[in-house]
């Protein structure tokens, strides 16, 4: 089996992996350690890659540029996700910290400026 057909075998999988990724935090650390393995794996079969010959050879390769696109866009869809918890998560730790705390913060009352002379 050729290197080029290893690799699209590889990211054929790959993307059927990311269009079911389910956003369970529980499980968020297997699924960017597997994202990770993919990536890995890939970039060895990608170095190994020579260019196309023939006709049959070219269109996996158009192919294979397709199924990157939309890895990419699967794979920002959920960096999004995961950014979007890191800021929800951050928001609550702020709120928590005032909840227990209501005089650490700076007061947000105002103040009274005297313009008398």
């Amino acid at each position: 089996m050729s290197s080029l057909q290893e690799l699209y075998d590889l990211t054929v999988e790959f993307h059927l992996f990311v269009q079911n990724v389910e956003n369970d935090h529980s499980k968020r650390e297997s699924t960017i350690e597997q994202v990770n393995d993919y990536i890995d794996r890939r970039q060895e079969f990608i170095s190994n890659v020579k260019e196309p010959t023939d006709l049959q050879e070219r269109k996996m390769a158009e192919e294979l540029i397709k199924l990157d696109k939309e890895i990419s866009l699967l794979l920002k869809g959920i960096l999004g996700d995961i950014k979007t918890d890191m800021l929800s998560l951050k928001s609550k730790k702020v709120k928590q910290n005032r909840y227990e705390n209501p005089y650490k913060a700076p007061l947000n009352d105002g103040m009274f400026f005297d313009k008398r002379n």
